[in-house]
């Protein structure tokens, strides 16, 4: 041995040996057992890391409970637009979207999905109504709809076939109209009553995400695209026992124990690999030689072939990596 070293990368350590020549002298049997041993050890690392992924549940018990039927708020972006005093913080237990129950994580991206993909519900309002609700005259024209406004007044629509099929503008606050039965269409509201929904030619949606704070229900009005929910919020079924229990923290050790997973297994597939320079080399040379026989006639052209190939195959897939990171 000429010699060794030690290394540690983030939070995983690592060590290298530096073999002479005497070692060929050896059985070729013992020989791959020595070449292999850190691919051994890196598959060893690998399997650990996979059970502490699978019970890190159980790991956690004493200090978080599993919800599985509840959709938890983790965090939330600096820059989301749902991280305000009346919207969503973190710790709340999503139950609904737009009525959509989020009993689960599965539930959670189908009822945003459905936001997506379904049309914009609206409220059943009479005529009466709406000219009380309305900040201003219904007007024919929506750029007019809700100039100079108060705050949290957004824009509705409303078609009365009975009068005319031209639709009209009105003014409203957003919380007052939701306060009413939920619809789609007219004919899904009572005689005097026509649906009014809310006027966005941008894309975007007014929701209505109903949260579990302190065991009491909150109801909130949020206008903007659904895809928000998917960028701006991190949701997690861990729930803490204790108050000065970060709700990052399971996510944190499970992200660590599957990079530790996967740098393991990329390791150790690297290293395995026939390739000049890396374990690999020698570990298949005395493959060849334990399997096929030291002194077999075609023995250079084979192991100069089949590791000129795990080079090239090693390097294009280092370049394709890295064409991609800066891409």
């Amino acid at each position: 041995m000429n010699g060794f070293g030690m290394f540690i990368f983030y939070i995983y350590p690592g060590a290298f040996v530096d073999l002479d020549n005497s070692l060929n002298d050896i059985a070729p049997r013992r020989r791959l057992r020595v070449y292999c041993a850190g691919v051994w050890h890196n598959c060893v690392l690998s399997i650990i890391a996979c059970i502490l992924i699978i019970l890190l549940p159980q790991l956690l018990f004493p200090f978080y409970t599993v919800e599985h039927d509840k959709v938890i708020v983790q965090s939330q972006s600096k820059n989301s637009p749902l991280a305000v005093d009346t919207g969503i913080l973190t710790g709340d237990v999503v139950t609904s979207i737009d009525g959509c129950s989020t009993n689960g994580f599965d539930r959670w991206y189908y009822c945003i999905n459905e936001t997506i993909f379904q049309p914009q519900a609206g409220s059943c309002l009479n005529e009466r109504a709406v000219a009380i609700l309305s900040h201003q005259e219904p007007d024919i024209d929506p750029e007019e709809c809700c100039e100079n406004a108060p705050e949290k007044s957004i824009c509705y629509k409303q078609v009365n076939p009975n009068k005319s099929d031209q639709p009209l503008y009105s003014c409203m606050n957003a919380r007052t109209v939701m306060s009413n039965w939920v619809c789609h269409h007219n004919n899904q509201c009572q005689n005097d009553e026509v649906c009014v929904k809310p006027y966005q030619n941008d894309g975007q949606h007014l929701m209505r995400i109903t949260v579990e704070r302190d065991e009491i229900l909150h109801t909130i009005i949020y206008l903007g695209l659904p895809h928000d929910l998917y960028y701006f919020i991190t949701i997690t079924q861990y729930q803490p026992r204790f108050k000065w229990l970060s709700y990052t923290l399971p996510l944190y050790l499970l992200q660590q124990l599957q990079f530790f997973f996967q740098i393991s297994t990329a390791l150790g597939l690297v290293n395995i690999i026939p390739c000049y320079f890396l374990d690999g080399q020698h570990a298949f040379v005395s493959f060849f030689d334990e399997f096929v026989g030291e002194h077999h006639h075609h023995k250079p052209i084979i192991c100069q072939t089949v590791l000129t190939l795990g080079t090239l195959l090693v390097v294009a897939n280092a370049v394709s990596g890295l064409v991609h990171a800066f891409r």
